[in-house]
Protein backbone atom coordinates (compact mmCIF):
# COMPACT_ATOMS: atom_id res chain seq x y z
CA UNK A 1 0.00 0.00 0.00
CA UNK A 2 3.28 2.57 0.56
CA UNK A 3 4.35 1.51 -2.53
CA UNK A 4 0.45 2.57 -4.07
CA UNK A 5 0.84 5.53 -2.09
CA UNK A 6 4.03 6.53 -4.09
CA UNK A 7 3.06 6.39 -6.95
CA UNK A 8 -0.14 7.68 -7.02
CA UNK A 9 1.83 10.84 -5.47
CA UNK A 10 4.72 10.89 -8.34
CA UNK A 11 2.13 9.75 -11.30
CA UNK A 12 0.19 13.42 -9.99
CA UNK A 13 3.36 15.33 -10.54
CA UNK A 14 3.85 14.48 -14.13
CA UNK A 15 3.71 17.62 -15.91
CA UNK A 16 3.82 17.74 -20.25
CA UNK A 17 7.55 16.86 -19.97
CA UNK A 18 7.20 13.86 -18.85
CA UNK A 19 5.92 10.02 -20.85
CA UNK A 20 4.38 7.70 -18.10
CA UNK A 21 5.53 4.38 -19.03
CA UNK A 22 2.96 1.11 -17.05
CA UNK A 23 3.78 -2.32 -17.67
CA UNK A 24 0.49 -3.76 -16.44
CA UNK A 25 0.13 -7.59 -15.79
CA UNK A 26 -1.63 -10.11 -13.96
CA UNK A 27 -1.08 -9.78 -10.13
CA UNK A 28 -1.54 -6.32 -10.97
CA UNK A 29 -4.46 -5.84 -8.88
CA UNK A 30 -3.19 -7.45 -5.92
CA UNK A 31 0.49 -5.58 -6.29
CA UNK A 32 -1.37 -1.94 -6.35
CA UNK A 33 -3.70 -1.64 -3.26
CA UNK A 34 -4.90 1.67 -2.60
CA UNK A 35 -8.55 1.57 -1.43
CA UNK A 36 -10.95 4.82 -1.18
CA UNK A 37 -11.08 5.75 2.12
CA UNK A 38 -12.48 4.87 4.46
CA UNK A 39 -12.06 1.71 3.70
CA UNK A 40 -8.79 0.23 5.77
CA UNK A 41 -6.22 -2.28 3.70
CA UNK A 42 -7.34 -4.97 5.92
CA UNK A 43 -11.04 -4.35 4.99
CA UNK A 44 -10.99 -4.55 1.48
CA UNK A 45 -8.34 -7.75 1.34
CA UNK A 46 -11.06 -9.79 3.59
CA UNK A 47 -13.26 -8.90 1.18
CA UNK A 48 -11.57 -10.01 -1.46
CA UNK A 49 -10.49 -13.16 -0.08
CA UNK A 50 -14.40 -13.85 1.19
CA UNK A 51 -15.17 -13.07 -2.91
CA UNK A 52 -12.15 -15.54 -3.39
CA UNK A 53 -13.36 -18.45 -1.51
CA UNK A 54 -17.11 -18.34 -2.88
CA UNK A 55 -15.65 -18.54 -6.03
CA UNK A 56 -15.82 -15.34 -7.64
CA UNK A 57 -14.24 -15.15 -11.30
CA UNK A 58 -11.44 -12.76 -12.12
CA UNK A 59 -13.67 -10.52 -13.45
CA UNK A 60 -15.85 -10.13 -10.76
CA UNK A 61 -12.90 -10.06 -8.43
CA UNK A 62 -11.45 -7.27 -10.36
CA UNK A 63 -14.58 -5.19 -10.59
CA UNK A 64 -14.89 -5.01 -7.14
CA UNK A 65 -11.62 -4.06 -6.67
CA UNK A 66 -11.70 -1.06 -9.18
CA UNK A 67 -14.68 0.00 -7.23
CA UNK A 68 -13.13 0.69 -3.97
CA UNK A 69 -9.77 1.87 -5.48
CA UNK A 70 -7.86 4.93 -5.36
CA UNK A 71 -5.94 3.61 -8.61
CA UNK A 72 -7.72 0.69 -10.71
CA UNK A 73 -10.45 1.51 -13.53
CA UNK A 74 -8.51 4.43 -15.70
CA UNK A 75 -7.96 6.00 -11.61
CA UNK A 76 -3.84 5.72 -12.57
CA UNK A 77 -4.55 7.34 -16.21
CA UNK A 78 -6.23 10.54 -14.35
CA UNK A 79 -3.77 10.95 -12.22
CA UNK A 80 -1.52 11.37 -15.08
CA UNK A 81 -3.63 13.42 -17.11
CA UNK A 82 -1.09 16.44 -17.38
CA UNK A 83 2.02 13.70 -18.63
CA UNK A 84 2.65 14.40 -22.35
CA UNK A 85 1.75 10.86 -22.64
CA UNK A 86 0.83 7.25 -21.03
CA UNK A 87 2.05 4.38 -22.44
CA UNK A 88 0.66 1.32 -21.60
CA UNK A 89 2.27 -2.43 -22.02
CA UNK A 90 0.11 -5.23 -21.16
CA UNK A 91 0.55 -8.52 -20.53
CA UNK A 92 -3.13 -10.21 -20.04
CA UNK A 93 -3.60 -13.41 -17.27
CA UNK A 94 -7.34 -12.89 -18.15
CA UNK A 95 -9.19 -15.05 -20.98
CA UNK A 96 -10.38 -12.90 -24.11
CA UNK A 97 -7.57 -10.10 -22.83
CA UNK A 98 -10.68 -7.80 -20.91
CA UNK A 99 -8.28 -4.73 -21.19
CA UNK A 100 -10.26 -2.85 -18.56
CA UNK A 101 -9.89 -6.24 -16.31
CA UNK A 102 -6.08 -6.77 -16.59
CA UNK A 103 -4.82 -5.96 -13.16
CA UNK A 104 -8.16 -4.12 -13.07
CA UNK A 105 -6.86 -1.40 -15.37
CA UNK A 106 -5.08 1.08 -13.97
CA UNK A 107 -4.75 3.33 -17.50
CA UNK A 108 -7.49 2.09 -19.01
CA UNK A 109 -10.67 4.46 -19.47
CA UNK A 110 -13.90 2.36 -18.39
CA UNK A 111 -17.23 3.14 -18.24
CA UNK A 112 -18.84 1.50 -15.40
CA UNK A 113 -21.80 0.58 -17.34
CA UNK A 114 -19.05 -1.98 -19.49
CA UNK A 115 -18.85 -4.18 -16.04
CA UNK A 116 -21.20 -5.61 -13.76
CA UNK A 117 -22.35 -3.94 -10.69
CA UNK A 118 -20.26 -4.24 -7.89
CA UNK A 119 -23.66 -4.33 -5.25
CA UNK A 120 -24.71 -7.38 -7.61
CA UNK A 121 -21.66 -9.48 -7.51
CA UNK A 122 -21.69 -9.16 -3.64
CA UNK A 123 -25.27 -9.89 -3.80
CA UNK A 124 -24.83 -13.11 -5.79
CA UNK A 125 -22.11 -14.11 -2.99
CA UNK A 126 -24.45 -12.85 -0.09
CA UNK A 127 -21.88 -10.72 1.37
CA UNK A 128 -23.76 -7.71 1.55
CA UNK A 129 -25.30 -8.08 4.94
CA UNK A 130 -21.50 -8.68 6.48
CA UNK A 131 -19.71 -5.83 4.27
CA UNK A 132 -17.72 -3.16 6.62
CA UNK A 133 -19.73 -0.42 6.81
CA UNK A 134 -16.85 1.56 4.75
CA UNK A 135 -16.85 -0.49 2.11
CA UNK A 136 -20.96 -0.72 1.86
CA UNK A 137 -20.66 3.60 1.86
CA UNK A 138 -17.99 3.44 -1.38
CA UNK A 139 -19.85 0.79 -2.91
CA UNK A 140 -23.10 2.55 -2.55
CA UNK A 141 -21.62 5.66 -3.95
CA UNK A 142 -20.13 3.58 -6.90
CA UNK A 143 -19.57 6.90 -8.79
CA UNK A 144 -17.96 6.50 -12.41
CA UNK A 145 -15.24 9.36 -12.08
CA UNK A 146 -15.82 11.79 -15.41
CA UNK A 147 -12.85 12.24 -17.02
CA UNK A 148 -11.56 11.78 -21.00
CA UNK A 149 -7.89 9.96 -21.17
CA UNK A 150 -6.67 11.45 -24.60
CA UNK A 151 -3.00 11.27 -23.92
CA UNK A 152 -3.53 7.50 -23.01
CA UNK A 153 -2.24 4.39 -25.57
CA UNK A 154 -2.43 0.99 -24.38
CA UNK A 155 -0.94 -2.13 -26.12
CA UNK A 156 -1.45 -5.65 -25.75
CA UNK A 157 2.11 -7.20 -25.89
CA UNK A 158 1.52 -11.07 -24.40
CA UNK A 159 -1.26 -13.02 -23.25
CA UNK A 160 -2.20 -16.73 -22.34
CA UNK A 161 -2.48 -17.55 -26.28
CA UNK A 162 0.84 -16.02 -26.98
CA UNK A 163 2.45 -18.07 -24.20
CA UNK A 164 1.77 -21.56 -25.20
CA UNK A 165 2.61 -21.29 -28.51
CA UNK A 166 5.80 -20.30 -28.36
Amino acid sequence: MKAAQEIKEYVSKLTSSDVLFCLITGGGSSLLPLPIEPITLEEKSTLIKQLSRAGATINELNTVRISISQLKGGKLAVLGKNAHKIISLVISDIINDPLELIASGPTFQFSKNSLESPQKILEKFNLISTLPQSIAQVIKKNEEVPFLIKNSQIFLIGNNRDSIAG
